[in-house]
């Protein structure tokens, strides 16, 4: 992975109308650690800002339904694939994924109609991490 720039994913989950925070906390690590199964520089629960929401721990620092993930471009295939396979099999109504300015939503919708839009994000995003510019000025540049 080291040969490719690694970028910054925001991964957002949405839970179900009756998942609770806890249940989304854990969705959330489980997700984490599925996610560093594949080769990704990294995967970690956002931390959130502000004052904790009501019913939580007050010592609760993190964010739960929100991973920052720092992947390449070459791995999103297998990662939307993962995405893709955990929405369907989860109590989870949407997945978020955003990279810089550009970002799409994973529901449960028709593989096909899926495969498109993953196949138009990635397309877009391998044609800006060609583009020769500065890492440390995009990384500035597309952070959300």
């Amino acid at each position: 992975m080291s040969a490719h720039h690694a970028s910054r994913l925001f991964i957002s989950l949405t839970g179900l109308d009756d998942t609770d925070g806890e249940e989304l906390e854990q969705l959330t690590i489980a997700l984490r650690e599925r996610l560093l199964e594949l080769d990704v520089d990294s995967a970690e629960i956002a931390r959130r800002e502000g004052p904790a929401p009501a019913n939580t721990k007050s010592g609760e620092a993190f964010a739960a339904g929100t991973l920052l993930v720092g992947a390449g471009v070459p791995i999103l295939r297998g990662m939307f694939d993962l995405l893709k396979s955990w929405i369907e099999n989860r109590p989870v109504r949407t997945i978020k994924v955003s990279l810089g300015n550009d970002s799409i939503e994973l529901q449960a919708a028709p593989r096909a109609e899926q495969k498109q839009l993953v196949d138009a994000f990635i397309a877009r995003n391998e044609a800006l991490s060609l583009t020769p510019t500065d890492p440390i000025s995009t990384r500035d540049e597309t952070e959300v």
